[in-house]
Parts: C-alpha cells; structure tokens; sequence
C-alpha cells in the first residue's frame, strides 16, 4: 500500500495524510484481521521525493474456479487498473459534476482544485481503463507483486508458494484456445528501488518508441502523465 508519509495513526484514530490514500486505516483493518501488509513508498535519491510520490502500480491477483475442470482446481486471474483508489475515484461514463453529489458521490467528492464545496460542485470526473487477464499474463503480474514484496516488504513475512500448489492450476496448463480469447503484452517501467532487479526496467518507455516508428499516419497517446524518476 501506498505510504503517504503525511498521514498518522493517533490513538486508535486515522488522520489523513495529502494524498488521501487511507493507508493507515488499510493498515489497521489487515494488522485486525492477520493480513500481512506493507506501507512502502517510493525511495530514491531525490530529496523529500517520497512525500508526494510513491510507484504505485494497481493491481489485484486472485484465484478462480477453472470451467469444467475434473479436478475443480483454480487458475491464478489478475486485475489492472489506473485509478488511484481513494476518494472520488468512482465514476460512470455520464461523468456526472453535479447531479450526483447528493447520492453517489456525496461522501465520495474530490476535485484537485482546493476550497471547492462538496455540496455544490462540480466534482472532478474521470476517466479509465481496467481489464482482467487470465492464462500465463497473469503469473507475470504476479511475478511483478514478488518482486516488489521481495524490495520493499521482505520483513512483513515470506510470500505464499504455488508450486506444490495441487489446487491451482499449473503455469504449463493455463493456457487459453477459446475463440474469442486475445494475445496480449504486458509492459512495465521500474528500477531496483522498487523491484528485486539488477537496472531500469524501461518495457513502456520502448513499447512508446517502437510504436511510434511504425506508425504512418496517426499518433494517439493517452496517458495520466510522463514522470518517473528513473533516469529514462
């Protein structure tokens, strides 16, 4: 979980920090119920950097029943998203600014403009893209997850193994060859202040490049921003 190294946990009460990641309430909610969880932020060698600005990847690894398996055993499925979860994130393709601020978003309101009432709006609308993946993508978001617990949590316990695992699903059989099913690729940027690697990660950053020197005619880029502070 993102730490936001402004918030504070005082007596049992959370006080929330700049970013509004409710990190500290996430904390005692897992440390209540025997989850492990880890509040990292992003380290580096810019002064202060941690403050405001974590690498912050949202994802979601889980396990699901496998479809006519004779064995009912489970395969490994992962979510990927954009949006930072925390306040005001929430939103429908309407991208309604004021008609819902008495029912949705009326205690689900953000707008980076300050002094903005709740009541009265607008709210900031958003928006996103999310997927689910399935087959061997999956294990490679899990392998990122690894890798950055291995970093930044390996004294919050050791992570759970799947390879005696005769429940789920093995890596070799979960493959896909249903009509519709898609090939797809899974890029990352991250460096050994995050990750259990030896360099920069730099897969968006060339997946950027390559399609640009193919293209003919159009370029359409969407992106929430180009920053990192590794050094590409």
């Amino acid at each position: 979980v993102w730490d936001d190294m402004s918030s504070t946990n005082i007596g049992g009460m959370s006080v929330g920090g700049v970013m509004s990641t409710h990190d500290e309430e996430t904390r005692a909610f897992c440390n209540k119920n025997g989850i492990p969880v880890a509040l990292v932020h992003r380290e580096g060698s810019q002064p202060n950097v941690e403050l405001f600005f974590s690498h912050h990847q949202k994802t979601i690894i889980c396990d699901e029943a496998v479809a006519g398996d004779s064995w009912q055993r489970r395969r490994i499925v992962a979510f990927l998203g954009g949006l930072d979860i925390t306040d005001g994130r929430w939103d429908t393709p309407k991208k309604s600014l004021f008609s819902t601020l008495s029912s949705d978003h009326s205690n689900d309101f953000y707008n980076a403009w300050g002094g903005i009432n709740p009541q009265l709006g607008p709210r900031q609308p958003w928006q996103d893209a999310h997927c689910k993946v399935c087959g061997p993508i999956a294990r490679d978001v899990m392998t990122n997850f690894e890798q950055r617990w291995k970093k930044q949590a390996k004294n919050k316990g050791t992570l759970y193994s799947l390879k005696e695992e005769r429940s789920i699903l093995a890596y070799v059989e979960d493959r896909f060859e249903y009509a519709e099913s898609w090939n797809v690729q899974l890029f990352r940027s991250i460096d050994s202040y995050s990750a259990t690697i030896s360099a920069v990660e730099a897969n968006i950053h060339w997946a950027y490049v390559n399609a640009i020197r193919k293209s003919e005619r159009f370029l359409y880029i969407e992106n929430q921003y180009f920053l990192g502070s590794a050094p590409w």
